[in-house]
Parts: structure tokens; sequence; C-alpha cells
């Protein structure tokens, strides 16, 4: 789906643009997620994990714009891509339509200026006006930010994998399971 650009005013007072990620971002969206991943111990994978073709990108994002109940969401300063959200269907099932699951990345540089917030309540708004019910997320238990982000827009954990993310260094990571409902109510006011 798509969503216009709209600009949003951090913490500081820098102004950044949210706007759907579109195949002329691939470049963008690849540099970014490998920065993602060699910089934070809470993503899925390490950068050297990370690998994917510009045209797999491209494809896979232009899916994403087009698709009625998926939502690719990135923020800019000054023309950089500096955050990346995201909600997509759980399962085409019947019986799990109602559910969709979201991730979220913000460049460490840009952390604690409300960008992550402003993100998370697109997503909320935009999948409920798509009608879904159910939001999900997992998380990394020490991702202490994340997880009191993620209470404060009404998320509830449901759930601990123990040893959820295991790291090269044997330490381990527990993995908390959290979901949003959005049963009754108007959609959650955009920034």
């Amino acid at each position: 789906m798509h969503l216009d650009e709209i600009e949003f005013k951090a913490k500081d007072g820098r102004i950044f643009t949210l706007r759907s990620l579109t195949p002329h971002d691939a470049e963008a969206a690849i540099a970014f997620m490998g920065r993602m991943y060699g910089e934070s111990p809470f993503l899925s994978r390490y950068g050297d994990e990370w690998s994917i073709d510009i045209e797999d990108e491209r494809r896979f994002l232009e899916r994403a714009l087009l698709g009625e109940r998926r939502l690719m969401v990135g923020s800019f300063w000054e023309g950089a891509l500096i955050a990346i959200a995201d909600f997509l269907p759980i399962s085409s099932a019947s019986k799990m339509a109602h559910r969709c699951s979201c991730s979220i990345a913000v460049e460490r540089a840009f952390h604690n200026l409300g960008i992550g917030t402003a993100m998370m309540k697109i997503l909320i708004h935009e999948a409920r006006t798509v009608g879904y019910e159910q939001m999900e997320l997992e998380v990394v238990s020490e991702n202490e930010a994340a997880v009191a982000l993620y209470r404060k827009l009404g998320f509830v954990e449901y759930g601990r994998l123990p040893h959820g993310f295991k790291n090269r260094d044997r330490s381990s990571y527990d993995l908390l399971s959290m979901f949003l409902t959005f049963k009754g109510g108007s959609p959650t006011p955009l920034p």
C-alpha cells in the first residue's frame, strides 16, 4: 500500500519525512539494513549475513507498494534513509487474516527523537484502517527502549522464548512476543 509523504518534527526540532518506500529506494534500503545488521545486537542477523540483489529488493518493494494489506515506510533526514518500519499479514488463511506482524529499525544516531514512536503510530493507524484487528511483534528482551515504546503504545507481552537469539560469542537473548489488539475505537492519531 502507499503512504504519501508526511513531515514530522523530531524532539530536537529537525524535520524528518516519512513515506512509503518505492522500488527507487532499493539501493538505500539495502545499505540501510546492512548498517542496521552491523550496528544492532537486537536484529535477527549479523551484517555479514545480509546480502540481497538490488533487483530482488526492487521487486520486494514493488510487491509491498502494490499490496493492499502490506506497508513499508521509510524515514528520511536530509535525503538519507534513517529508519524503516513495516507491517505484513501473518497469513492469508481466513482464520488468521485479522492479524499482522510489524518490525522497525532506527539508526542509532537518531534514537530518542520520537521517530520510532511516529513510525509505529503510522503502522498502527494504517493497519487498523485496512481492517487488521491485531498487530504482533517479537523483540529482544534486553532492548529496553523498544520494549518501553511498544508498551507505551499499548502492546502487551504474551510470551517469552528463552535463548531466542544465540550470539556468535555464545551469549543469548530472550525474545518477547507482544501484541496489540485494535478492537473498537478509532484509529491511532498520526504524528
